[in-house]
């Protein structure tokens, strides 16, 4: 049985935070556009973003709906999400793009604009989706070298993933390429790390109980002169 989007507040706040960011880019992008064509920047972000946020929330809703009925269809195959998963994936975000594009554009430039609207979302979507999953699946592929072992779980491991808060998968995946300064330490190394800076501060402390005697001595020998 399909749960209810708005009942299930894992996944409602998963589209929410979708809608929300979806929001945030559309604001962005008129702010850029209002700059670069010297229009009221102010209205333009909140315009855009205001048209952005509700296509996303469309949208998202659609799709996480559309996913759930083709994962309902997995269970009498007796096959896993994630066997099925690209393709749900694509077709659930390519109907949801269609269907909100369509929407969208009807709302904003009326009834004759809905089947381009459709067919030029649902594409977009599409492309979009099938971009993702070929980065994901690199991504994973390149984690699978790096680790130089059996295949994983897809499912569960894009589970686990998914349940991860948006700034800790930004930082695993900033960990994980090539290009960027952050990297992941494993136990071993962080201890050496750790083995570095206590030899490095107990150097400092050495130096520093020199310095010390050596002030002591320079007192005792003033105070000696001035005693006598």
């Amino acid at each position: 049985m399909a749960t209810n989007l708005w009942s299930d507040s894992k996944a409602r706040n998963k589209v929410l935070t979708n809608a929300a960011l979806t929001a945030v880019g559309g604001s962005l992008l008129g702010a850029t556009a209002a700059i670069i064509t010297r229009k009221p920047v102010k209205s333009w972000a909140f315009n855009t973003g205001a048209n952005f946020g509700i296509f996303g929330l469309t949208f998202f809703s659609l799709r996480h709906s559309l996913m759930t009925i083709q994962r309902e269809k997995n269970v009498p195959l007796d096959l896993k999400d994630g066997v099925t998963r690209d393709v749900d994936e694509l077709y659930s975000s390519i109907l949801a793009g269609a269907a909100a594009g369509g929407v969208f554009a009807a709302m904003t430039r009326g009834q004759s604009a809905m089947l381009s609207g459709a067919t030029t979302f649902g594409l977009l979507c599409g492309v979009g989706q099938f971009a993702y999953t070929k980065v994901y699946r690199y991504r994973q592929q390149l984690i699978l070298e790096a680790r130089n072992t059996a295949p994983i779980d897809v499912e569960a491991e894009q589970t686990v993933v998914e349940n991860k808060p948006i700034m800790e998968r930004v930082i695993d995946y900033l960990t994980e390429v090539e290009w960027s300064p952050l990297k992941k330490l494993s136990n071993d190394e962080y201890r050496e790390i750790l083995k570095e800076k206590l030899v490095v501060l107990d150097t400092e402390l050495a130096d520093l109980d020199r310095m010390i005697a050596e002030s002591e001595a320079k007192s005792r020998e003033i105070l000696g002169q001035n005693a006598a």
